[in-house]
């Protein structure tokens, strides 16, 4: 992402500094306006993509009695990690580099929280050229029964999600490259991935049984076949219906590819 931010900033470089030497036999002012503007947002990319990471905000959320909980991350560009670990008491905690717009509501025992980027709020050209520099870490309650739903943009995620008690995930994401590790000990996790030009790879632990339908226009779908073998329409364990613990995938990728091992 650093790369592509400095290869643009020195395409605008050259461009206005060949409009600019094209210029300078004339006198208009404004034959200089443009080719001077290309130079500027040319160096503020280059800057951008070279200055240090922006200070994180921490933000914790405690659950305060409540037993499961719904939480929907959107999130740009930049780059995201999700694993558990989080205090007892508290859904989540972490780090949020660029800062994060929390939206908390609590409905008799579920507890639903919104988590937003600050540029998925406000468009802003601050951001534009310091993206790459953005991190977010968080860490869940490993206990509490949750829905999480991931919504992000031109970013990587690495989601270690082995430990939570994940009862649904949700994952809608644009130009990105996302990879989860599922639940090992929840009795049914439901899946849903849903994306443009993204690269999505899935990892099933080991004790988890799990049914596959994943299809596509232009995407490359690779499962697991002597795992999870071709029954029809879906790839599904032989014991499926049995097995203490299992996950159920339903993935749909447009320009990109979907892993599932």
């Amino acid at each position: 992402m650093r790369n592509i931010t400095r290869f643009w900033g020195i395409v605008l470089l050259t461009i206005g500094t060949v409009f600019l030497i094209g210029n300078l036999t004339g006198m208009n002012v404004w034959a200089f306006f443009w080719p001077l503007a290309l130079i500027t947002l040319g160096i503020w990319l280059l800057w951008g993509a070279t200055r240090h990471p922006e200070s994180q905000e921490m933000l914790s959320i405690p659950l305060e009695g409540a037993t499961q909980a719904t939480v929907r991350l959107r999130y740009g560009a930049g780059r995201v990690t999700l694993a558990g670990g989080a205090p007892a008491g508290q859904l989540l905690a972490g780090k949020f580099g660029g800062g994060v717009i929390p939206k908390i509501k609590r409905e008799a025992d579920t507890l639903r929280v919104k988590l937003n980027a600050v540029d998925t709020e406000v468009i802003s050209p601050i951001h534009f050229g310091t993206f790459e520099t953005r991190q977010w870490d968080v860490q869940f309650n490993t206990e509490t029964p949750l829905t999480l739903k991931l919504e992000t943009g031109a970013c990587e995620v690495l989601a270690d999600l082995e430990a939570l008690h994940l009862t649904e995930l949700v994952i809608d994401t644009g130009a990105s490259s996302t990879t989860v590790t599922l639940p090992a000990r929840a009795s049914m996790t439901r899946v849903r991935v849903g994306g443009g030009a993204a690269s999505v790879k899935l990892l099933v632990p080991e004790n988890v049984a799990a049914s596959i339908h994943a299809h596509g226009g232009l995407s490359g779908i690779n499962v697991d076949a002597e795992r999870f073998p071709r029954v029809g329409e879906r790839y599904i364990s032989p014991n499926y219906d049995t097995a203490e613990h299992k996950v159920e995938i339903n993935a749909e990728i447009g320009v990109g590819s979907i892993t599932i091992v």
